[in-house]
């Protein structure tokens, strides 16, 4: 559990401690992803706070098989995702789908995206060769309190994509919540 939280915490703060302009292509929110659910199993979400008014739109759908109270791409819950961000003056528009989402994780609270209230742990990963969306991992107690709860990041108008170190940073970072969550799921069978 302490893992889970160490997890999360660490790749937030190396994301928000990274200046947004020493990254080319790069912007951050400070607001957190709202969450409308469509359907039983489908989900939209919108995050604004990006500069000039830029915004991510998208939804995902899954269904929550082991009864956890979570929808889990790491599980295989989770079987649609796309999103959209409408692009600013730092990072050109660009779209993700279901073969870029390398991680989601979504507490079905009816919360904001980010909020972790049932685990800790909630966020969205999905990288393509020259875009990326992250945003999380929760908890994000202090969005909307001038902390970044997303990072957008992808080709600047005139920019080149980002450095194969700002890649590793963020591969990194989910990498250590899908470890924090494969830890907890195998605790909890052995239990």
């Amino acid at each position: 559990m302490i893992f889970k939280h160490l997890a999360g915490v660490a790749a937030l703060a190396v994301l928000a401690l990274v200046p947004a302009a020493a990254m080319a292509g790069t912007d951050s929110s400070t607001q957190s992803a709202t969450v409308t659910s469509l359907t039983a199993t489908t989900f939209s979400f919108t995050e604004a706070g990006f500069t000039d008014g830029a915004q991510v739109t998208g939804t995902f759908a899954g269904s929550d098989l082991n009864n956890d109270g979570e929808l889990s791409s790491f599980g295989g819950e989770v079987t649609d995702f796309t999103m959209s961000f409408s692009g600013n003056s730092l990072v050109s528009a660009f779209s993700l789908d279901v073969s870029h989402l390398f991680g989601l994780v979504y507490d079905l609270n009816g919360g904001p995206l980010g909020d972790g209230v049932l685990l800790g742990m909630e966020g969205i990963g999905a990288v393509s060769t020259g875009a990326a969306y992250i945003m999380g991992p929760g908890p994000l107690t202090a969005c909307d309190q001038g902390i970044a709860c997303a990072h957008v990041l992808g080709a600047g108008l005139g920019d080149s994509v980002p450095e194969p170190a700002t890649w590793a940073l963020m591969l990194g970072g989910f990498g250590l919540a899908g470890e924090a969550l494969r830890r907890r799921r195998q605790s909890a069978v052995a239990s």
